[in-house]
């Protein structure tokens, strides 16, 4: 019965092994094409309808894993130089790198034939042959990679996917001296990979399915800026003093961490694309066109930008490649944009009071997020096919204001 899998493994066709035997070239047997039918059901010699399969796999869900899979490994390298520079000042430059290999990707590796570049010529039960030049969405299930199996839900757990990440890491430091403790660390990094997800369920490769070409690109929490600020002062005021003064004025303290630091990238999307390759609907991440002489990122500032973050007109729909409007895939690749510039400052106060000579009471006020600044997420809405809430950013990261008071009693 179409649709289903009743004659998938089907006895008697020469290919099953005999019960209770165990045979190591067992290959399930494909379904059957009977030939192709219209809209109505008769039998017809257009391949741009749909063909009719014993035991077709539509709509089964298939799990594949390579036969000699790879677990995934990590190599990292790093050169560091260090250099006083005099005064309790510390310089230090160093490169630090990390690269993935056989990481784990999801992919449809059943993903139909494009008939334009490569005709599909199949052969009915009746002896009658069909070549297949055109793409539809009614003849996809035909020009799978595996005759007999439905296209889409036919997923590998595939160990082919790669990562590198190269950085450029500095830090400049002050030691504790004279009441003060300084550190800037910066880093100049790009990570690159071809899916930063262990997504199971969906599809983690961009475009087409055949190849990670197209899934090349930023990894998801790249982030090209980073720089820290962190500090310590033991205000040196009234520390002479002696009585009430010293009592009240001396022994006061600041810290600080200050951080700085790239949006992170995020892709473009068409829900509507890959039509013509059994891929639509399927979560399969797919994108548009990107145009050329129009700025597809919004001017001003991410306040001004909230409803509309990317410029929609910078994008145009998959190209059509098939008579039947089937799409094809976009020349957009995969986290082409990068999100807002993010920063943060939290900031504390407080004050040591000596009691005794083996006791000590520190008062502490902290202002986590001191100037309330907003740090926004990426868009929410990137699919070019939702044009009324395209490029919005709805959400932010990080908490508002926080002041919290704290005393600590040591002895």
């Amino acid at each position: 019965t179409p649709g289903q899998m009743a004659s998938i493994f089907a006895t008697g066709v020469g290919r099953l092994p005999v019960g209770g035997v165990i045979d190591p070239s067992f290959v399930p047997v494909y379904s059957r094409l009977l030939g192709f039918a219209d809209a109505n059901g008769n039998r017809t010699t257009d391949t741009t309808q749909s063909p009719a399969y014993s035991g077709n796999t539509v709509n089964i869900l298939g799990l594949e894993v390579p036969p000699h899979y790879v677990n995934p490994s990590t190599m990292q390298w790093n050169l560091g130089l260090q250099q006083s520079l005099g005064q309790g000042w510390v310089l230090e430059v160093g490169y630090v790198a990390t690269k993935g290999t056989h990481l784990r990707d999801t992919r449809d590796i059943n993903q139909a034939y494009d008939a334009r570049t490569k005709p599909v010529t199949l052969t009915a039960t009746d002896g009658t042959p069909y070549t297949i030049s055109q793409n539809t969405q009614a003849n996809i299930n035909a020009r799978s990679h595996y005759p007999g199996l439905g296209v889409a839900g036919f997923q590998v757990f595939a160990d082919d996917a790669n990562s590198i990440y190269n950085s450029l890491q500095t830090t400049l430091s002050h030691s504790f001296a004279h009441g003060l403790h300084f550190q800037a660390a910066y880093t100049f990094s790009r990570a690159i990979d071809e899916t930063s997800t262990g997504n199971t369920s969906l599809n983690s490769a961009v475009n087409n399915q055949l190849t990670l070409q197209d899934s090349r690109g930023l990894a998801d929490f790249d982030r090209t800026h980073r720089l820290i600020v962190n500090y310590t002062y033991e205000l040196p005021f009234f520390a002479q003093s002696k009585g009430i003064r010293h009592a009240a004025l001396a022994g006061w303290y600041v810290t600080g961490i200050t951080t700085f630091q790239s949006g992170a990238p995020f892709t473009v999307l068409d829900s509507a694309a890959a039509s013509a390759y059994g891929l639509l609907g399927t979560g399969t991440p797919t994108t548009p066109l990107l145009l050329l002489g129009v700025n597809p990122m919004t001017q001003g500032s991410v306040e001004s930008r909230l409803n509309g973050y990317v410029n929609i007109n910078a994008f145009a729909p998959a190209p059509v490649i098939g008579p039947d409007g089937s799409t094809g895939f976009g020349n957009l690749g995969r986290n082409t944009f990068r999100g807002p510039f993010q920063q943060n400052w939290d900031f504390s106060a407080g004050k040591a009071f000596a009691l005794t000579e083996y006791q000590q009471l520190r008062i502490t006020a902290d202002f986590f997020n001191i100037f309330n600044h907003a740090n926004f997420a990426n868009p929410a809405f990137l699919d070019i096919e939702s044009p009324s809430n395209f490029g919005q950013i709805t959400s932010s990261l990080g908490t508002p204001r926080l002041v919290q008071f704290s005393a600590k009693y040591s002895f």
